[in-house]
């Protein structure tokens, strides 16, 4: 098996996992929604929102240096266990009274108050989470299964026990539970193929696992920001209703979303390899990366946006209809953020991640600042723009930062989709009274059909797949001889 199948098959592996996690989540987040009504939602939005910040303090990167020693030396495994368990729960204790205070102080009624609280308690049974042990094991089918279980999970109980409004306080009860099982079948995973470990702090050890994870901690929380503060900011200056609306749209373009990182995850070795020994290679690679992902995001932002209220409608009903303008704005964020996706591996594996870290430093205080000004004129439409510039800026500030190392130029890539997708724009305005399925299933047969038929898809791309048979596995990749 050569470098691309081996690529391929780890991409095809996680995103099966990735997918799976994902729909589980998305269906139980649309049921939720369509009991609790906009407003009510709208609540447990909010509050979520606010946790974001606080998953990622009570996490800070450590994990991601847990991952990166242990596969370097398996022999440290349990001494990094030890003290990466006892970091995290003093992160989490930290972020327990943090939320507690802002739960004390917000002025919100009494419900958020509790939702705030109860969602902070989720946070406790990742402290002992050892999916990044399996990862730095390389032990990856762990890591698929585990969150497809806990998702399952909680899609049952939310479906067997939340059926009025009332009940919305039981919902983070149930996520930690969720939460909860999986940490403690991972932990007799461990147990039962390392054997048990006996908690042995080393303050050092403690201090240099912080210091190295806490540039990645900031990075992750400025990502936070710039996802996530339009939804607090709604919740504090608009109403409960418009952060259901809102959020309604927004989960669904994570769906879309979702599965882009699992791309990189998979490719990221080859980039980081291939920044040492061959700037050639990681031009092809990242351009090849560039143009699938343009090439199959333009047509999901252009049906999107032309089906966007039966979209709504389908997943969550007529009472989320004033969400179909916020969904038709947030759709083009799909196209730019992968775009910005390609640049911020790119620069990561690139050895770059204090230009990844300024950039969306940039970022997060323009959407911070735009918000301020835009909601409270325009409320979820302002938030919505706001968002929309916010990520588009990134894309501008990426391409120009990644242009130092080589030039992945994406543009090229845009006017092939843009005009397979007008076939299938006019079958979308023309058969718009068809039935929603046949309607996307039309498009993406039209679409394809026209980016095959333009050379879209060239025979680079059709001779790459050949190779990733196994009858041509012993052949090298067109994009490896150079």
């Amino acid at each position: 098996m050569n470098t691309i199948q081996r690529v391929v098959k780890n991409i095809l592996s996680l995103l099966l996992g990735g997918i799976t996690s994902n729909l589980l989540n998305f269906f139980a987040v649309a049921y939720i929604a369509r009991i609790l009504g906009p407003k009510d939602f709208g609540k447990i939005s909010f509050v979520l929102a606010i946790q974001s910040f606080f998953l990622v303090i009570s996490q800070l990167g450590v994990d991601t240096i847990g991952i990166k020693e242990i596969a370097r030396d398996n022999s440290i495994l349990k001494s990094y266990i030890s003290n990466i368990v006892f970091i995290k729960l003093i992160l989490f204790i930290i972020s327990i009274i943090l939320m507690g205070s802002i739960a004390l102080f917000i002025n919100k009624p009494a419900d958020v108050k509790y939702l705030i609280l109860l969602y902070g308690l989720t946070l406790f049974p990742l402290v002992f989470q050892t999916d990044w042990v399996f990862k730095g094991l390389e032990k990856m089918q762990y890591s698929v299964v585990i969150p497809v279980v806990k998702n399952l999970l909680f899609l049952g109980a939310v479906w067997l026990f939340i059926t009025k409004t009332r009940q919305i306080l039981w919902i983070p009860l149930i996520q930690f539970s969720a939460n909860l099982l999986p940490a403690l079948l991972l932990l007799i995973i461990f147990f039962n193929l390392y054997g048990r470990f006996h908690f042995k702090l080393d303050w050092d050890l403690v201090w240099e696992i912080f210091a190295q994870a806490l540039p990645i901690g900031i990075y992750t929380l400025l990502v936070v920001v710039v996802n996530n503060a339009d939804s607090v900011m709604l919740g504090f200056m608009r109403s409960e209703a418009e952060v259901g609306y809102y959020n309604a749209a927004y989960k669904l373009i994570w769906l879309l979303l979702g599965v882009i990182p699992v791309f990189f995850i998979a490719i990221f070795p080859l980039i980081s390899k291939y920044y040492r020994t061959s700037l050639e290679k990681l031009q092809r690679l990242l351009n090849y990366a560039a143009k699938i992902m343009v090439t199959l995001t333009i047509p999901m932002a252009i049906g999107g946006a032309v089906l966007a209220r039966p979209i709504l409608n389908l997943v969550y009903g007529n009472q989320y209809a004033n969400g179909v303008i916020v969904f038709q704005l947030l759709i083009w964020v799909v196209i730019v953020l992968s775009i910005n996706t390609v640049y911020a591996w790119g620069l990561l594996g690139c050895d770059r991640q204090a230009n990844c870290m300024k950039i969306v430093a940039i970022q997060a205080i323009l959407n911070v600042s735009l918000n301020f000004m835009v909601i409270p004129v325009w409320g979820t439409v302002g938030a919505a723009i706001a968002t929309l510039m916010a990520e588009s800026s990134g894309m501008f500030l990426y391409f120009r930062e990644f242009k130092q190392i080589v030039a992945v130029p994406f543009y090229r890539y845009l006017l092939k989709p843009l005009a397979a997708s007008l076939p299938m724009l006019c079958f979308l305005w023309l058969g718009f009274d068809l039935n929603l399925f046949i309607l996307i299933a039309g498009a993406v047969f039209i679409y394809f059909s026209s980016i095959y038929i333009i050379k879209g898809v060239g025979v680079e791309e059709i001779n790459l797949l050949k190779q990733l048979l196994p009858s041509n596995s012993g052949t090298k990749l067109s994009y490896e001889n150079s």
